[in-house]
């Protein structure tokens, strides 16, 4: 057990290091492009799914135990707290319905920075409020 700890700490400190001495012009104009693109395209499967049955479904059952509502369900006005706010917009992005691939096994309809953005990106954002 030891060992796969010190494993794990090895990525970790990895991975951390390279993020605090990352500079964003090191990165090649081609993967900022392609990288962007994957935004975009994320981006639109998730507005484009916000009203999918699967969404609706989902809402219905798991609105009412929303916290402090102040993030933003992409392509919807609905407001949720932060993690059912990243739930739904994982949802709404993932392309199709899980189960949803030939003979109802998973497929690969979602590209691969799906996760990534969902988790950097799905929170949303607080919403500003007024004192009222």
């Amino acid at each position: 057990m030891d060992v796969e700890m010190d494993v794990e700490m090895d990525v970790t400190e990895t991975l951390a290091t390279f993020v605090v001495q990352h500079r964003g012009a090191d990165v090649p104009e081609r993967v900022r492009h392609e990288a962007a693109r994957a935004l975009v395209n994320w981006v639109g499967c998730a507005v484009g799914g916000s009203r999918h049955e699967t969404v609706e479904r989902a809402l219905a059952a798991l609105r009412e135990f929303s916290g402090l509502r102040v993030a933003t369900v992409l392509g919807r006005t609905d407001r949720l707290d932060i993690m059912l706010a990243a739930l739904m917009n994982g949802i709404t992005s993932r392309g199709t319905p899980p189960g949803a691939g030939i003979d109802g096994e998973e497929d690969a309809a979602e590209g691969p920075g799906g996760q990534v953005q969902r988790v950097s990106l799905g929170g949303g954002r607080p919403h500003p409020r007024s004192g009222g």
